[in-house]
């Protein structure tokens, strides 16, 4: 039997098992049906998206609208208990795929303190003398640190979002 062949044969097959491994997907790949698709924009992330790394106690001026005889400017910060709290009104839309999928304003579920949920999408609304503005948000995942804490999170949001348009 020659040495060299059956050299040349097991690194054939070593070679080969280790390429064929290389292509195996994960479950983490796979697509979960989340959200209306239908009116979902291509990228999911529509024009003038803005994203942000919000820490603990961070501040996101969201908008700002002024005109006449009116002034909105409408913030989201992050407390240390991992809630968005805002200056205006915020309610989430649940889970969705990303901000290009919230695309309506809920009609119930507002408050100023709620909870952040990666995968969740909210919208956030302020309004002063009869008039108002919208922005939508989503959250990528948390921030953590070496030890596994959660100090904030990643988000994307439109600023200044009108679900009609």
């Amino acid at each position: 039997m020659n040495i060299k062949k059956s050299l040349w044969g097991l690194l054939t097959i070593m070679t080969v098992a280790i390429l064929s491994v290389s292509f195996v997907s994960c479950s983490k790949d796979d697509d979960d049906d989340i959200g209306d698709t239908s009116t979902a924009i291509t990228d999911n992330d529509p024009d003038g998206t803005i994203i942000a790394n919000m820490h603990h106690k961070d501040n996101v001026n969201l908008f700002h609208m002024s005109g006449n005889g009116f002034d909105i400017t409408c913030s989201i910060s992050l407390n240390t208990s991992n809630n968005f709290v805002t200056n205006g009104s915020i309610a989430s839309v649940g889970k969705v795929k990303g901000l290009g999928y919230i695309t309506k304003v809920p009609t119930k579920g507002w408050t100023d303190k709620i909870a952040v949920v990666p995968g969740t999408g909210y919208v956030i609304r302020g309004s002063y003398m009869g008039k108002s503005g919208c922005a939508r948000v989503y959250v990528v995942d948390y921030i953590v640190d070496t030890t596994g804490g959660i100090i904030g999170a990643m988000i994307k949001y439109q600023p200044v979002w009108n679900p009609e348009e």
